[in-house]
């Protein structure tokens, strides 16, 4: 990940973390990065592996947690606070169906890097996180 300056795009710091999405909480104070890598092996299909999730400081790169390697993480969103952050990852069964899957949801506590909140379900994830208020609430659907 490189981060550069938006008057002359010079690279003013360069973090070496496996990454493709990122995510800034609202307050502007935390970073949320996420990914995963594809290798493929000769004669089979490619296996694809969650680097896990990085919470940073925003204004020092500095990292802050690493939380679950392995894990590939999709960032759903933050609190209007930014005091949590939402989470969500499927975990795949060896048949590869969805019934057999199971999807967590997880919230993250931004200034403690902790999960405080974890939910498992029978089925792949295919749901999305909706504001209403100052509330977080989640809505989902199966299979």
């Amino acid at each position: 990940m490189q981060l550069i300056a938006t008057d002359d795009l010079s690279e003013l710091r360069r973090l070496d973390l496996p990454v493709s999405d990122v995510a800034l909480s609202p307050d502007g104070r935390r970073l949320l990065l996420s990914g995963a890598q594809e290798r493929s092996r000769s004669g089979s299909a490619a296996e694809r592996t969650g680097n896990g999730l990085y919470l940073l400081d925003a204004d020092r790169l500095e990292q802050l947690a690493h939380l679950q390697p392995g894990v590939e993480y999709s960032i759903q969103g933050f609190s209007p606070d930014s005091r949590y952050a939402y989470l969500t990852y499927s975990v795949s069964s060896q048949s590869g169906r969805c019934g057999d899957q199971k999807a967590v949801y997880q919230t993250l506590e931004l200034p403690s890097g902790r999960v405080v909140a974890a939910h498992e379900s029978p089925g792949c994830f295919m749901g999305e996180v909706l504001t209403i208020g100052t509330a977080r609430r989640w809505r989902i659907k199966y299979r």
